[in-house]
């Protein structure tokens, strides 16, 4: 089964101080020659709101979200407030890069991020290595199909290290981010347009084996705050304008790793709104305006889910999170230039959550909650494990009234990718039991799903060969460096593979060393330079000689021994 729930920057120039580094990270102490197989290179998520794990959304999460409402002042309108863990890659199905006011998720990365890595012992920890080297200084890394390269070429440093590995995007240059260095520090400023405001990610891996030699994965997680503006149906007016005024628009980020410098923690210093300085770091206090199209809530949904401001039109503000100060406030501009203002004084915007403003004249908030928890993984022998959900509707009337109403749900089966999207199918066979509707409940409800056992699959290649029509007989040998099998040599290779019974013949060459009927000399003889000493020119036979010549006995003293063709299947060694 698959759940198909939808759910910038100046880098300072050297990272010296943070860390005690005793020594430099060259080819020269770190292993020497490098093989293709030694590429250090990435492979890229984006954690969005569904959380990670077995849990399709983290009940952590969804039990701190918040719903709330309150009066606009001077106004029988009212702002509803909702406040949810995470932020909502929308856009997930879409294709191409989000540049502008749009959440990022694993199918709309950026189309480069920056990287910076470290060495340490193989026998310490992030935590406790007393002596780090730079490994990686901020380097630029891009998608080249699905694997992420950094613009220069690296090489895993061997198995006497460990690595640490610190990634940020956008990495587009903007200065309105400066990393200190991993494991301190990023000051950020919001960008003043809301169309320069972007979804700033960032990942990290430590304790990371030095011997890896296979594709390092990191995990980007939003550290901004989404604020998106949304109206609900028969909303009187049209608006022009949206604005949030006296919000702090920068801060610091205070450390990249928790207090295990395992990974990223979410503490923000900012100025408070009496000027006071809070864990020793400064804000500036600012506004954001936006101007939109006229937008006349009476064309919207009733649930309020017509945004004004998201993703939907590139105008999803990204702000430092933050505690709002006593002045701050949402102001609403409508066409006849009145205004709707609402204190935020005392509200809090948490890292990585979406906070959605809806203007509305009703004071009832609703969320949805819905959360799955997939069964335990199946081996091949199948058997039946348990999974669960959790489907209601939380309401909220007047700021503090709630309640909880159970909202039935349904499940189907789909295939597909994130990029061509899914299909609805029936249930496969494998899966023997699933329950595919309930009636929802408040409190998590455990089903079975039962799955098949898997049976291998035996085939015969000999049988299917025996019974294919001979294509030739003894006497007329079939070549199999001609495309019909004629006398005639048209192209040579190291492997030949047959498909039917017959007797077959095949020149005695080197390889590939006959193309199109012609010598093939960069088959045996290499145009690469010989500077390093390295490289054979030309190749050479089985007595150390060179090759100069495809015909293995037109070589000097080619006269062979005896040729050897092993059967792959079942390694009959066929002498002649």
């Amino acid at each position: 089964m698959i759940a198909l729930l939808r759910r910038k920057v100046t880098i300072a120039a050297a990272c010296a101080g943070i860390m005690a580094c005793t020594a430099s990270c060259t080819d020269d102490n770190l292993g020497g020659n490098r093989q293709e197989a030694d590429r250090l290179y990435f492979g890229v998520s984006v954690a969005d709101k569904w959380g990670s794990g077995t849990a399709t959304r983290s009940s952590e999460s969804h039990r701190s979200a918040r719903c709330e409402a309150r009066l606009f002042d001077d106004s029988n309108l009212w702002l509803l407030t909702s406040t949810e863990a995470g932020i909502d890659s929308t856009v997930f199905l879409k294709s191409g890069v989000q540049t502008r006011g749009t959440t990022v998720s694993t199918s709309s990365f950026y189309s480069s991020f920056g990287v910076y890595a470290y060495v340490y012992d193989k026998d310490a920890t992030w935590s406790t290595a007393t002596s780090v080297a730079p490994y990686i200084n901020n380097v630029s890394v891009s998608e080249t199909d699905d694997i992420w390269y950094p613009s220069t070429t690296y090489f895993w440093p061997g198995s006497d290290y460990k690595m640490a590995f610190f990634g940020y995007a956008p990495n587009d240059g903007n200065s309105n981010l400066t990393i200190d260095c991993p494991g301190s520090s990023l000051t950020y400023t919001v960008a003043g347009e809301v169309k320069d405001q972007k979804d700033l990610v960032l990942a990290s891996a430590t304790d990371v084996d030095g011997n890896k030699k296979e594709t390092l994965d990191l995990t980007f997680k939003h550290i901004l705050t989404a604020v998106k503006v949304k109206a609900a149906s028969g909303f009187p007016g049209t608006i022009t304008k949206v604005e949030l005024q006296n919000v702090y628009g920068s801060g610091t980020y205070v450390s990249l790793t928790d207090a295990s410098n395992t990974s990223l923690t979410k503490t923000w210093d900012y100025t408070d709104a009496d000027g006071n300085t809070v864990a020793g770091t400064s804000g500036e206090v600012m506004s954001y305006s936006v101007a939109i199209d006229s937008y006349s809530g009476t064309s919207a949904d009733t649930d309020g889910t017509t945004e004004v401001l998201g993703d939907g039109n590139g105008t999803t503000f990204f702000m430092i999170p933050q505690t709002l100060g006593t002045d701050a406030k949402l102001v609403v501009t409508l066409s006849d230039n009145s205004t709707l203002e609402a204190s935020l004084s005392g509200k809090v915007w948490p890292e990585g959550y979406t906070v959605t403003y809806i203007v509305s004249t009703s004071s009832i908030v609703e969320e949805p909650i819905f959360e799955v928890t997939a069964p335990t993984s199946f081996t091949y022998l199948g058997g039946t494990n348990s999974y669960s959900v959790l489907s209601y509707v939380k309401q909220v009337r007047n700021e503090t009234d709630e309640s909880q109403v159970a909202v039935s749900w349904t499940a189907e089966f789909v295939e597909g990718d994130e990029v061509s999207g899914y299909t609805v199918i029936e249930r496969p066979d494998w899966i023997t039991s699933f329950v595919t509707s309930g009636e929802g409940s408040t409190e998590a409800v455990s089903y079975d799903a039962g799955v098949g056992a898997q049976e291998g699959v035996m085939s015969d290649p000999n049988a299917t060969l025996r019974k294919t029509a001979s294509i030739n007989t003894t006497y007329n040998p079939y070549n199999l460096s001609n495309s019909q099998g004629a006398s005639m040599v048209e192209n040579t290779a190291n492997c030949y593979i047959i498909n039917a019974p017959g007797t077959y013949s095949l020149p005695l060459v080197y390889g590939n060393a006959i193309k199109d009927g012609s010598d093939n000399k960069a088959a045996y003889v290499s145009t690469a330079s010989t500077s390093s000493g390295r490289i054979l020119t030309p190749f050479v036979n089985h007595l150390d000689r060179g090759i100069t010549d495809p015909y293995i006995y037109n070589n000097k003293d080619g006269n062979g021994h005896s040729c050897i063709s092993p059967w792959q299947y079942n390694h009959v060694i066929q002498r002649s």
